[in-house]
């Protein structure tokens, strides 16, 4: 039996959550590198994120199903569509780390000196089609 990745994701509970969708559409699936993220999150990057992969088979109907669960739009507290302020596009980051406020600086340059984890970061939704970021909880014109 051959296995594929079909998705690589910064932590295991992403891969988790993705593959819970993939049973429930019926594909089996099986997550490597796991634990290696779960000990220490900066190897994420090193070592290519945790791979979700399927059987040899199953790839085709798992990419169009991972395609369809990866664009879903964002819906806020409402139900109603979270979109960019500047584009209107629906397609976003969610959770996404900002670096462009001065604590999320002042937490990566202390992180850098004493060789630890950011203790502060500025999470807010980017546009993939403008990059504009923004919390649409806030405000609207947060950039």
């Amino acid at each position: 039996m051959k296995l594929i990745t079909v998705q690589r994701l910064n932590t295991s509970i992403d891969a988790h959550l993705l593959q819970n969708y993939l049973e429930s559409e019926g594909i089996d699936s099986f997550i490597q590198d796991e634990h290696t993220v779960d000990i220490n999150p900066l190897f994420s990057n090193a070592i290519g994120g945790v791979r979700l992969q399927v059987r040899e088979e199953d790839v085709e109907k798992a990419v169009e199903i991972i395609d369809t669960y990866n664009h879903k739009p964002y819906l806020d507290k409402k139900g109603n569509e979270i979109k960019c302020p500047q584009c209107e596009s629906t397609r976003l980051y969610a959770d996404f780390n900002s670096m462009k406020d001065t604590g999320s600086v002042m937490a990566a340059l202390t992180s850098l000196l004493f060789g630890v984890l950011p203790l502060y970061r500025k999470r807010v939704y980017r546009c993939k089609e403008c990059d504009h970021e923004f919390n649409p909880f806030v405000d609207s014109t947060n950039s």
